[in-house]
């Protein structure tokens, strides 16, 4: 519910979008600026798996980057997984570098065979 909430907030900002294919939604994205040092933290950010590969998610990441770029934001965020291998290749495709791995980010035994690793991913703006 917290996280919801939390989601509920950000959706009316100028960094909230959806990608539409007709009347469908195809994509969406779930961003927040943090003023602090001037980033843009994706929270969400996902594709219909139908849709995928289509060139949806990356004209997403697009719009996103360019309004950022607009408010004078100096990079994007993106957190994901050491095992959502998918994401973190579409990540580098688009600019993306690694910038920080976090080994107890979701639970104490994140490094456990079988664990999670949190990965952060960073695209710097012009």
């Amino acid at each position: 519910p917290e996280e919801l909430d939390r989601y509920r907030a950000l959706t009316p900002g100028a960094f909230s979008l959806g990608a539409y294919d007709g009347g469908e939604l195809a994509g969406v994205a779930l961003a927040e600026r943090h003023e602090w040092n001037r980033t843009l933290w994706v929270w969400e950010f996902h594709v219909d798996p139908a849709r995928q590969g289509r060139g949806v998610g990356r004209r997403l990441m697009a719009a996103l980057a360019g309004r950022a770029a607009a408010a004078g934001l100096r990079a994007v965020v993106c957190e994901t997984q050491n095992t959502n291998v998918g994401a973190i290749r579409f990540y580098r495709r688009l600019g993306f570098t690694l910038d920080g791995v976090d080994v107890s980010h979701y639970t104490n035994h994140d490094m456990e065979p079988g664990g999670t690793v949190a990965v952060f991913m960073k695209r710097r703006l012009p």
